[in-house]
């Protein structure tokens, strides 16, 4: 049981950097102009 935790907590900690990661990059994208926000906000 323990080690399905384990590998639980390390899947979500690795999609939570992931989504920071990705918000990050299109942050950056929008700011740098190289992507429309035509969507968002």
């Amino acid at each position: 049981m323990k080690k399905v935790k384990t590998i639980f907590l390390f899947i979500l900690i690795a999609s939570g950097f992931l989504l920071v990661a990705c918000q990050a990059n299109y942050n950056r994208d929008v700011q740098g102009g190289t992507v429309a926000p035509s969507s968002s906000s």
